[in-house]
This record gives C-alpha cells, structure tokens and sequence, in this order.
C-alpha cells in the first residue's frame, strides 16, 4: 500500500510538472520576440480528419488502379 501511495505521489509530481510545462508553453513563451519569430515560422498542424481523408482518398485510388490492372490483364487472357 505504502508503494501505491509513493507511486500516485510521484505520478501527481510529474503530471503537474506537465501540465505546468504546457501552460509555460502555450502563454508565456509566445511573449517572449524571437520565440514567437520561430513559433510563427513552424508550419500549422494538419487536422487529423484532413490526414484520414487523404490517406482514403490514396488507398481508394490503390484499389482503383489494381482493379483496373486486373481488369486489363484478364482482358488481355481473352484476346
């Protein structure tokens, strides 16, 4: 139990080291000039629903061509 309690305590530490991190992160370095030169040059995130769109659109236009490869080579067979 003893183990439990140290291991909870030192989860809380290190999430709140986290959490503090990322408020350190998103409101005061954007203050500091030349830190937010950099931060505006960064590219912007994709939106993960853009990034699945692309990756079906890609793997529906795989499928497309491989049907089509198929298609041509058991038309091929036939003549």
């Amino acid at each position: 139990m003893e183990d439990l309690v140290f291991l909870l305590g030192f989860l809380a530490v290190y999430l709140g080291i986290l959490g503090v991190g990322g408020i350190i992160a998103d409101y005061v370095l954007p203050l500091i000039p030349p830190l937010r030169r950099w931060i505006d040059s960064l590219p912007e995130k994709e939106d993960d629903n853009e990034i699945c769109q692309r990756e079906m659109e890609r793997i529906r236009r795989n499928r497309t061509a491989r049907r089509e490869r198929a298609r041509n080579r058991r038309g091929g067979l036939q003549r």
